[in-house]
């Protein structure tokens, strides 16, 4: 198996640098996949998974969260890659505060997270859309 991998390795290599040296026999079509889930954090340190692994990339993927306290005037998104339940054992890749949520009562206001796996974050609050860079 670890010979193959490193064939195909080497033959994505050779087409992406557009190499004469090798030629094929047939057509070849390559996909990336992501090697582990990508989620972000929720209430108690759990990991929310948004896209699992070996998921096909690019991919766009979303989830509904709501606010945790009453009028909560922000949230810290953390994205991380990994398995576990807990984040505390998973790889933080990126973060950011992400504020201006309107007053509103636990529970009521909705996030909606979108993990694009390509180094973006898109966050959309109440039709005001944010993106961040990983």
């Amino acid at each position: 198996p670890d010979e193959a991998v490193a064939y195909g390795a080497a033959v994505q290599a050779n087409i992406l640098l557009n190499s004469k040296s090798y030629s094929f026999s047939c057509d070849l079509l390559f996909f990336d996949f992501l090697k582990s889930s990508l989620g972000i954090e929720t209430a108690g340190g759990e990991m929310t998974i948004l896209i699992p692994r070996n998921y096909s990339i690019p991919t766009k993927k979303g989830q509904t969260f709501t606010t945790f306290a009453d009028n909560q005037p922000g949230v810290l998104i953390q994205v991380f890659e990994g398995e576990s339940e807990m984040t505390k054992d998973n790889k933080l890749l990126g973060k950011f505060y992400l504020d201006g949520i309107p007053p509103a009562p636990r529970g009521v206001c909705l996030l909606y997270t979108s993990d694009a796996a390509d180094d973006l974050l898109c966050v959309d609050l109440g039709g005001r859309r944010i993106i961040k860079k990983k």
